[in-house]
């Protein structure tokens, strides 16, 4: 599903998925995605990492 959220067509629906599973490896793919995806699609993923609260997906430093 990772590979899902480079395309402009499915990355809404791929991000609402991982979004809502409690599984580490949709938190990854998430973080992943931050790599490979740019403008508007990198947006939703950032939001999308938001909306799981994963502390994974916090550098270090700002973690409370």
């Amino acid at each position: 599903m990772g590979r899902l959220l480079t395309d402009p067509k499915l990355a809404h629906l791929a991000r609402y998925a991982l979004e809502s599973m409690p599984s580490p490896a949709a938190g990854g793919a998430l973080r992943l995605a931050l790599q490979t995806t740019r403008g508007e699609l990198l947006v939703g993923v950032v939001n999308s990492l938001g909306e799981r609260r994963e502390q994974a997906s916090v550098p270090p430093c700002f973690r409370t």
